[in-house]
């Protein structure tokens, strides 16, 4: 992740959510998210990579 992005600090990230979230009502399906799944998918390949590869898998930007 870019140093410059907004998401960069976990504590901004979950006060953005906090403010999203607030007063409404959220709906759990029990399906399991498609996009959860594949981010998982991708934290695990990343932790296995050799630096090398990690650096080589970063968008350029």
């Amino acid at each position: 992740m870019a140093t410059n992005s907004p998401f960069a600090d976990p504590r901004l990230c979950a006060a953005i959510a906090d403010r999203i979230t607030f007063r409404c009502v959220l709906i759990q399906t029990g399906i399991e998210s498609y996009r959860f799944q594949a981010t998982e998918t991708e934290r695990r390949a990343r932790t296995t990579m050799t630096p090398y590869a990690q650096a080589r898998a970063r968008p350029e930007g």
